[in-house]
Formats: structure tokens, C-alpha cells, sequence
């Protein structure tokens, strides 16, 4: 896991310099920031310091929901023990009427 890791941060450090720090070909035009770009990374970055600040609380209720679903039987007594619900319409009473009249 942690070679994998490293290997995998390896590949981005290399593909990030490649794409930051490659000079610009003679003649081609440099792309222009738009607004949108620099909101979605504000967004991007205000959602990284929310996660860094809340790290506890996030972190417990990841552990209470993974709790939950590693608890099976819960789910199972509410499903086989469950009662059916009343029908909302009378199939075998539309069907006796329908027979009758024929």
C-alpha cells in the first residue's frame, strides 16, 4: 500500500511539473484564466480547509456509518419482519365484481 502510494504521488509530481513548468511554444498563445477557473479552484480549496477544520466530527460520523452498515441484522428484522403494508386498491375484490357481472 505504501509503494503503491508512493509510486502513484511519484506519477503526479512528475505529470505536475511537466504541465506547470513546460515553456510555452513559439507562437502559441498562452490560455487565458477565466473567472470560472478561479472560483471553482476558491471553491476547491475553501472545501479542502472545511474538511481540514472538521476533521473530528467528519471522521465520526464516517465511523458511525460505516457501524451501521457492518450491523446487518437491524436491516434484516426490518425487512422479513415487517408487516405488508394494506393494499390501496382491492385486486381480488375488483376481480370477484368483474366476474360477477359477466
Amino acid at each position: 500500500m505504501l509503494a503503491s502510494s508512493l509510486a502513484v504521488m511519484v506519477a503526479l509530481a512528475r505529470a505536475g511539473s511537466v504541465i506547470f513548468w513546460k515553456s510555452a511554444q513559439v507562437g502559441a498563445a498562452a490560455p487565458d484564466a477565466s473567472p470560472a477557473h478561479a472560483t471553482a479552484l476558491a471553491g476547491v480549496l475553501a472545501a479542502v480547509l472545511a474538511l481540514a477544520a472538521a476533521a473530528g466530527p467528519i471522521s465520526a460520523y464516517t465511523g458511525a456509518a460505516a457501524g451501521q452498515l457492518l450491523q446487518r441484522q437491524g436491516y434484516i428484522d426490518a425487512v422479513l419482519g415487517a408487516r405488508p403494508a394494506p393494499a390501496a386498491w382491492d385486486v381480488r375484490k375488483e376481480m370477484r365484481e368483474r366476474g360477477d357481472a359477466k
